[in-house]
C-alpha cells in the first residue's frame, strides 16, 4: 500500500495510511487578566472548543493578610454562589510541619488555595487550576488544582484542592476572590488544552 500525504520530520502514519500532522497537546492562551486591588478576577470564554482548560496565577499578593482564596463557577446565569453549590476536598503542608485538611460537601465556593496567603515583603501565591469538560451538561464540573504560597509569617504552603460545582450546567468561566478583601495584585491566563 503506497501511503497518501506527505512524509516528514513533522508527520505520523495514521491507522488509514494517511500522513499528517501529530497535532494535540497545545495550551492556546485565552484570557489574561491582570489583577490590581480587585475585589475578585473572572476568567471566562470557555466553551466546547476544548475539552480541558487551565488558569495558571503568579505572583498573587491579597490585600489582606492571612486570608485564604476561593474559586467559583460563571455560568449563562452568572456566578454562582449559592449556600451549597460546591463540594471540595484539599490539604496544606506547611513548612513549619503543620498540616491542614479542608473539606465540604456543600459550600458557597471551593476552597481554592487551602493556606492562609500572605501579604508581607516577600509573600505571594501561585498555582495551577484545572476545570475538566466545562460544556458538558450530563456531569458535574470537576475542578483541581495545586497551589504554592508564602503564608502569613513567611511559611511555605504546599496545597492540593479538588471540587465540583453541583449542577448538570455548561460552566463559562471561573472567579476567584478571597475570603477577607480584593486581590492586591496577580496574573491570571486562562488556557484552553488541545
Amino acid at each position: 500500500l503506497t501511503a497518501t500525504g506527505t512524509k516528514n520530520s513533522t508527520t505520523f502514519l495514521r491507522g488509514d495510511n494517511t500522513f499528517a500532522e501529530a497535532g494535540g497537546g497545545a495550551w492556546n492562551l485565552l484570557q489574561t487578566v491582570t489583577a490590581s486591588s480587585s475585589a475578585t478576577v473572572q476568567l471566562t470564554g470557555m466553551d466546547s472548543t476544548y475539552k480541558n482548560y487551565a488558569v495558571i496565577y503568579t505572583s498573587m499578593i491579597p490585600a489582606t493578610d492571612d486570608t485564604n482564596l476561593n474559586l467559583r463557577v460563571i455560568t449563562s446565569g452568572g456566578v454562582q454562589s449559592g449556600g451549597s453549590d460546591y463540594l471540595y476536598a484539599g490539604f496544606v503542608y506547611r513548612s513549619n510541619g503543620s498540616t491542614t485538611e479542608s473539606v465540604s460537601a456543600g459550600a458557597g465556593q471551593i476552597a481554592a488555595g487551602g493556606g492562609n496567603f500572605g501579604s508581607g515583603t516577600g509573600e505571594s501565591g501561585r498555582g495551577t487550576i484545572y476545570i475538566s469538560d466545562p460544556s458538558n451538561t450530563s456531569v458535574y464540573t470537576v475542578i483541581n488544582g495545586m497551589f504554592a504560597q508564602v503564608d502569613n509569617g513567611g511559611v511555605m504552603g504546599r496545597s492540593e484542592t479538588a471540587g465540583a460545582y453541583k449542577a448538570v450546567t455548561a460552566v463559562t468561566g471561573v472567579e476567584f476572590l478571597f475570603g477577607s478583601g480584593a486581590v492586591a495584585s496577580g496574573v491570571f491566563k486562562l488556557y484552553g488544552i488541545s
